[in-house]
């Protein structure tokens, strides 16, 4: 998991640059941050509808299909800084690019889902 992340720090600039692209092909813009919740001290959360604060910070928001049970409910806003981020993604053309974490994850679903997964995927992580 921590090549993953560290991976996907890399290649973060291709997450900004494709949000500055404003391409109306690119959607489902996300960032993996960790934070604290109320059922651990380190979690990671994916965030949606980033924003930039007046200090330089983020603030992102809980997506409506979040369904772990670490305290978070669909809406809550969680400020954090950038050395927080953990992962990126969007999709384009129906598939995904980034979401090194959860590409890293593919070996621990079932056998029969993995195909199905990994065709959710861009071959590259990076556009």
């Amino acid at each position: 998991m921590k090549t993953a992340v560290a991976e996907a720090q890399a290649t973060l600039p291709a997450y900004w640059a494709a949000i500055e692209e404003k391409n109306p092909a690119y959607s489902a813009f996300a960032l993996n941050v960790i934070t604290s919740s109320e059922r651990y001290t380190e979690e990671h959360v994916w965030l949606v509808d980033i924003r930039r604060t007046d200090d330089g910070n983020f603030v992102g928001t809980i997506p409506e299909a979040h369904e772990i049970d670490d305290g978070f409910t669909p809406g809550y806003m969680v400020a954090f800084q950038a050395s927080h981020i953990a992962d990126w993604r969007f999709e384009y053309d129906g598939k995904t690019y980034g979401a090194y974490t959860t590409r890293a994850m593919l070996n621990l679903a079932p056998d029969a889902e993995i195909d199905n997964i990994r065709a959710r995927f861009h071959e590259s992580p990076v556009p």
